[in-house]
């Protein structure tokens, strides 16, 4: 099967190789994706702004796919001619028989961010002062786990729509409570149980009438 170029790395020096430069008129449309408009992928925009791809005889048009996976699926589809990604999704399509050749890097090293839960870090004794070779010391045993870009905030584990406690016969503690069993320890208890509290009052005041006939 033909292989699939994915840019993980510095699409832009590639592309800048693919041409001469054109006149305006003739640029040839030049789509790429990016899981998200984080600062690794910038010099794309750069790059586009300064008119780089435009002297090579492109017309270059980012696309941000809020999350990794609808980037590659764009790619592999041939709605777009590159993507820009993270390296997870070349082993996932590897093994669904739709392999992806990597060719370019942006960044000379991995961009990886770390996040601990507090009440955690309190028990282990860490803080942001505490040097690294000393949390990695702590966190001995722990479980961590990787995730992805886009899917870091809130909007990924959604399930839709807007929840609040209108009937009677619910209750805002009763919300709260379902809400921490689907939230499977992710949700911040005080956090759903404000959430609950203020959702009815917010919902009635977002869908009153702002005009009366």
């Amino acid at each position: 099967m033909r292989a699939i170029i994915v840019g993980a790395v510095c699409v832009l020096a590639g592309v800048l190789a693919l041409g001469a430069g054109a006149e305006a008129q003739n640029l040839k449309p030049l789509r790429v994706t990016i899981p998200v408009p984080a600062m690794v992928f910038y010099p794309l925009y750069v790059a586009a702004d300064q008119g780089f791809f435009a002297k090579q005889g492109y017309a270059f048009e980012i696309i941000s796919t809020a999350g990794d996976g609808p980037d590659i699926d764009a790619l592999i589809s041939g709605s777009v001619d590159f993507t820009v990604s993270t390296p997870n999704r070349l082993f996932t399509a590897y093994e669904q028989g739709k392999p992806l050749l990597a060719v370019m890097n942006l960044a000379n090293r991995m961009g990886i961010e770390c996040a601990m839960n507090k009440a955690a870090a309190d028990r282990l004794g860490i803080t942001e002062a505490t040097p690294l070779d000393q949390k990695l010391r702590a966190m001995k045993g722990q479980t961590v786990a990787g995730t992805r870009p886009g899917v870091s905030g809130s909007s990924a584990w959604a399930q839709g729509g807007i929840a609040a406690a209108m009937d009677e016969s619910d209750s805002a503690d009763a919300h709260a409570a379902d809400t921490l069993v689907a939230g499977a320890g992710l949700c911040d208890p005080a956090i759903a149980q404000l959430v609950a509290q203020e959702a009815p009052a917010r919902l009635r005041s977002a869908t009153r009438p702002v005009c009366q006939g």
